[in-house]
Order: structure tokens, then sequence, then C-alpha cells
């Protein structure tokens, strides 16, 4: 099997949410992590549903970075409740 690779793009980064699912890869695109829900965007809220962010340098921890990313998912009056869902990480 030959790997192939899907086209790529740098997005600015810009912390919040966006419609695209969240896709990091090293520059060499040998390894990456994402998520992808289904059920997003939604259509009530059509630029938002997965979100990033960065955390630099934590004043309690020299040199200590990170980043984060996740999926939001909005229902009902958006009261915070537990749902059942499956999402692909």
């Amino acid at each position: 099997m030959t790997r192939q690779r899907a086209p790529s793009f740098r997005c600015p980064m810009v912390p919040g949410e966006q419609a695209l699912p969240v896709i990091l890869a090293t520059l060499d695109h040998n390894f990456a992590l994402g998520i992808f829900f289904a059920g997003l965007p939604q259509k009530a809220h059509p630029t938002a549903g997965y979100g990033r962010f960065r955390f630099l340098n934590n004043p309690r921890i020299a040199n200590w970075n990170t980043v984060k990313w996740n999926a939001v998912y909005r229902e009902g009056s958006g009261a915070a409740r537990a749902i059942s869902t499956i999402a692909a990480t």
C-alpha cells in the first residue's frame, strides 16, 4: 500500500472555535492527531464546533508550553448536562 498525504494548509494560530476539524501534525508529517465529530459544525453554529488554544510560558513551570484542542457540541439551551455520543480521535 502506498502512503498518501492529504492536502494540508497552515491556518493562523488564532485561538478559539472554527468549523473545520482540528488536525495537528509534526512539520515532517510523520505524526499527527486530530478530532472529527460527524455532527459538527451544527446548523445553528456554522462557524464553530472545534476549538484550539495555546498556553505559552506557564509562570509556574519554566519553558512549559502546551496546545489544547476540542470538539464542542451545543444542545438545547446550552445548560450543562451529560450526553452520550461518539467522536473519532
